[in-house]
């Protein structure tokens, strides 16, 4: 007699196998979840081509389907989304705080909807990526550390979120990040 956790196992795998067989049927047309987050986010070609360092055409080529993504890269801009995800999760929680006295408003649910189908398109990659050979994924997360641990993330940070930074919310940023330290 099967448990309730059997079924529940039963269950996620069958949601699990129907996830890969819908992500294998967009991916051969080109679609992978990754660059459909990235759109959600609101990156162009360009700034993916600087985080992947590749030309912009070839971004192009890789969202289209002209040519096949290496699984190192990939799994490399899985890992990118992810770290971009986490940032845009803070910093939208830093604004709900600031406007909670006066309403975030529609644009706030706008950006709230975007992040959580980026969020969702990344679950869909993450499940996909789980087919990958291990060497490949080994391959992308050293990419990732690299690419961290020479501030690349940090300047992707600065570039994606300067345009809301006007002023007085730049102010308001630096003395928040004076009063964490003396915290």
């Amino acid at each position: 007699m099967a448990t309730e956790a059997d079924s529940v196992a039963l269950v996620t795998s069958q949601n699990e196998n129907l996830l890969r067989q819908e992500s294998a049927e967009s991916v051969g047309t080109g679609h992978l979840p990754v660059f459909e987050a990235f759109n959600e986010l609101g990156l162009t070609g360009r700034d993916i081509s600087e985080v992947a360092v590749v030309t912009a055409p070839t971004i192009s080529k890789w969202r289209s389907g002209k040519v096949r993504i290496p699984d190192d890269r990939l799994v490399f801009l899985t890992l990118v989304l992810a770290h971009l995800l986490d940032d845009v999760q803070a910093i939208s929680d830093l604004e709900s705080e600031w406007n909670s006295d006066a309403g975030a408003g529609d644009w706030g649910a706008a950006q709230d909807a975007r992040v959580k189908a980026a969020r969702g398109y990344l679950a869909l990659q993450d499940v996909l990526n789980r087919d990958l050979p291990v060497g490949d994924v080994r391959d992308g997360a050293k990419r990732f550390r690299t690419w961290w641990a020479s501030g690349a993330a940090a300047r992707l940070q600065e570039k994606r979120f300067r345009v809301a930074l006007d002023g007085s919310a730049k102010r308001d940023l630096e003395f928040l990040k004076a009063r964490v330290r003396n915290s």
